[in-house]
């Protein structure tokens, strides 16, 4: 597991009234969580400090963002990690992953629903390590 990457993008989120704010997110390379086999996907972990998991268009505009810096990434091996942390939670913290999917035209686009990932401490261990 290694972080290679800790960055800013910085958005307008429209559940905001469009205001400028800086998201904070951080890139690890890992094999997915209780798959040993299947090679590394690209996981994209942010703390949910702008509630992104109640809001589908914000959560959509950031991943435009992302997903226009990291192109060459297959959509199925790209997953949004967003954490809260939460001491009744399993594990103390909340963790929903989103995934992608191909529309149409062959572009990616995040899925609607999130997977709980909160009682999953190999999981939760990607986020808090």
């Amino acid at each position: 597991m290694k972080e290679i990457l800790n960055d800013v993008a910085v958005i307008s989120l429209p559940h905001r009234d469009w205001s400028c704010e800086a998201v904070k997110y951080r890139i690890k390379l890992n094999p997915f969580p209780g798959e040993t086999a299947g090679g590394n996907h690209l996981f994209v972990i942010i703390e949910d400090r702008y509630e992104l998991v109640k809001h589908e268009k914000s959560r959509s505009v950031l991943a435009n963002i992302l997903m226009s810096r990291y192109q060459s990434i297959p959509a199925r091996r790209v997953h949004f990690l967003f954490y809260n942390t939460n001491n009744s939670a399993p594990n103390g913290i909340i963790v929903n992953l989103y995934n992608f999917e191909r529309d149409d035209n062959r572009q990616p686009v995040i899925k609607n629903t999130p997977v709980d990932y909160s009682a999953n401490s190999a999981m939760c261990a990607l986020v808090m390590f």
